[in-house]
């Protein structure tokens, strides 16, 4: 009785997180209410020791951000002994590296808690889905009405941004809810509920869509398309193996296609994004990201802010090239294996494939590796199918 009161109260505190987690103007400087939860969810399952396993299936997104994180480390060093520091500053470096800590140790936290199986991740992920759209949607009737609630701003000039700093930070978790609704909403034999979690997910698109955000328009109408594929090719005349074995055989066939033309889906997707970033910077950006990693392309330069623009250095704004200027192409591997395994274990469900691939476009066009809430619903989605595949007898 007392472990499942303790796993429903820790279960409870990382919901509570993640329904505060993309309200940003509520932060006290870069810490708020979302961290302090967090911070409860890691006392509730560290204070019995650590866990370690070296069984490959476990801990895979701990180990990809470790890669990443040691690796940036080494980078640092390179940067400093090797090149005289010339790229980068000391506050960036640290805001950025205790960022990242911080995303590890709660990503760990989750995945020792898969090991002790003291959280039922899909209620976690149903839970969180309710209490981030019934908030937004709550936010977006009344932003038809008023741009404010007291001194709580709801948008941003006219662009939908409820007690945020800046639309994406509600804009890449409000284009996953959608598809995470229809994912639960599949699954629901009551018809009521089933009708309510619809209706939840159409106002995540509507309040998607109205933060103007170029990334999650786009994320809203792939979403579409791959759930419907995803429902018109895999229809009940195939079995689950039979579902995955098409998919990925169809993968496979538009990533070698892809690889040929490799060069110009770079080309099209930094044109893409650097037309729609309001002025010409994100092109700036990017490009003299591509210089600057070239200058340590294996280690990196560390997890500062490399990007000069404007006489400041900034972000690259790009999740594979902050990934690559941190910590080289060793660290853009140990991203990109991470990203296939989840690709791999999502393919099991068209709706979460739908939720997965709004998360990849913001990867492509913004960075996500600081983005806390990003990370939690990533791994809530894979470890969801994870055990429900466990589940299903072969």
């Amino acid at each position: 009785m007392e472990n499942q009161t303790k796993s429903n109260l820790t279960e409870i505190l990382l919901i509570t997180a993640l329904i505060f987690a993309p309200y940003t103007a509520l932060r006290f400087s870069f810490f708020g209410i979302a961290e302090i939860f967090f911070m409860a969810v890691w006392l509730m399952i560290y204070k019995d020791g650590i866990v370690i396993d070296r069984d490959p299936q476990c801990f895979v997104f701990t180990k990809a951000l470790l890669g990443i994180l040691i690796f940036s480390l080494i980078g640092w060093a390179w940067n400093i002994f090797i090149f005289q520091y010339n790229s980068g500053t000391t506050s960036s470096a640290l805001f950025n590296l205790f960022s990242i800590i911080f995303v590890t140790v709660t990503i760990y936290a989750i995945e020792i808690s898969e090991i002790k199986n003291t959280i039922d991740y899909g209620r976690v992920l149903y839970y969180s889905f309710w209490g981030l759209s019934l908030g937004l949607n709550i936010f977006l009737i009344l932003y038809f009405f008023t741009s404010s609630i007291g001194p709580l701003s709801l948008a941003t000039y006219y662009m939908f941004c409820p007690l945020a700093d800046n639309i994406h930070q509600i804009a890449m978790i409000s284009v996953q809810l959608p598809f995470i609704g229809g994912y639960f909403a599949s699954k629901e034999k009551n018809i009521i509920k089933k009708l309510v979690i619809y209706a939840l997910s159409f106002g995540d698109i509507i309040a998607s869509w109205m933060t103007y955000s170029t990334k999650a328009k786009m994320g809203i109408v792939i979403g579409i398309m791959i759930v419907l594929f995803y429902f018109i090719v895999f229809n009940k005349r195939f079995d689950r193996k039979s579902k995955v074995d098409f998919f990925v055989i169809s993968i496979g066939t538009l990533m070698c296609v892809s690889l040929l033309l490799l060069q110009k889906i770079l080309s099209w997707a930094i044109a893409f994004f650097s037309s729609n970033d309001g002025g010409g910077a994100r092109k700036e950006l990017y490009s003299s990201a591509i210089e600057i990693v070239k200058k340590s392309p294996f280690f990196g330069l560390g997890p500062s802010c490399h990007v000069i623009y404007d006489g400041r250095y900034f972000d690259a704004h790009e999740t594979f090239l902050t990934v690559a200027l941190m910590s080289g192409i060793i660290g853009v591997l140990f991203l990109m294996v991470l990203y296939f395994k989840v690709f791999f274990k999502l393919i099991q469900s068209g709706w979460l494939l739908a939720a997965y691939s709004t998360i990849l476009i913001y990867a492509l066009g913004g960075d996500i590796l600081r983005r806390l809430p990003v990370w939690v619903l990533l791994i809530l989605m894979y470890l969801t199918i994870k055990k429900e595949n466990e589940k299903i007898p072969e």
